[in-house]
């Protein structure tokens, strides 16, 4: 079920040291009104769960999860279980998961991510759970407000990796990171990875990095 949740603030200062712990079912909205700033000065971590023995990773902040063994993985691209070898396929979502064919770890939503959408869930292997997608988070400085990420910030919606290489799960699917301010300056690291073990593991698909601006961007690390 889609779902998100707003919170808005005349001005957002996320001070380092600060901790944020991330959860719930609904994608996340930071926003701020009447021009206000954004500053991100401590880790905003919504990655997929990953996988542990039989049980699948969960997914959060919109992330689907996925499926434990012998189970496909959940979302809009959750991926079937044993597609190869007994291995769960990845999740997808900005792209294909990995061995996607006849419609199982698809891609979905657009590069402009209108809609939050979270990764989807990588399928179950024959001994071994999937992957969590990535969760969804926007932050939004209003106006002519300006967004900052501090340097050695990280910002991630990675999906969740799975328990083992033979038998085992896919990889979720990274989900969404979507920005908006008159001037946005990334001096952190911004992630939205595909979940993946490694050799014999399907990895999920890549998730989307959106910027919305109507002055300046500094990109930064991605």
């Amino acid at each position: 079920i889609y779902g998100v949740a707003t919170f808005t603030f005349d001005s957002i200062n996320l001070v380092p040291g600060l901790t944020v712990v991330l959860e719930g079912d609904n994608a996340l909205v930071l926003k701020t009104r009447n021009h206000g700033d954004v500053v991100v000065g401590t880790n905003l971590i919504a990655n997929g769960g990953d996988s542990s023995g039989f049980y699948a990773g969960m997914g959060n902040l919109g992330g689907y999860h996925g499926g434990r063994n012998q189970q496909d993985g959940q979302g809009p691209g959750g991926a079937n279980d044993r597609v190869s070898s007994n291995d769960g396929g990845g999740g997808g979502y900005g792209s294909l998961g990995g061995a996607a064919s006849g419609g199982f770890g698809a891609a979905y939503g657009d590069e402009t991510v209108n809609h939050l959408h979270g990764g989807s869930g990588g399928g179950g292997g024959n001994n071994y759970g999937g992957g969590g997608g990535g969760g969804a988070i926007s932050l939004e400085a209003d106006g002519n407000g300006t967004l900052t990420i501090n340097p050695g910030v990280l910002i991630s919606a990675n999906g969740g990796v799975t328990s083992n290489a033979g038998n085992g799960g896919g990889g979720g699917s990274g989900g969404s990171l979507r920005f908006a301010g008159r001037i946005i300056t990334n001096n952190g690291t911004i992630e939205a990875k595909g979940g993946d073990f490694g050799v014999g593991t399907f990895a999920g698909g890549g998730g989307r990095v959106s910027f919305n601006y109507s002055y300046n961007l500094v990109q930064g690390s991605i």
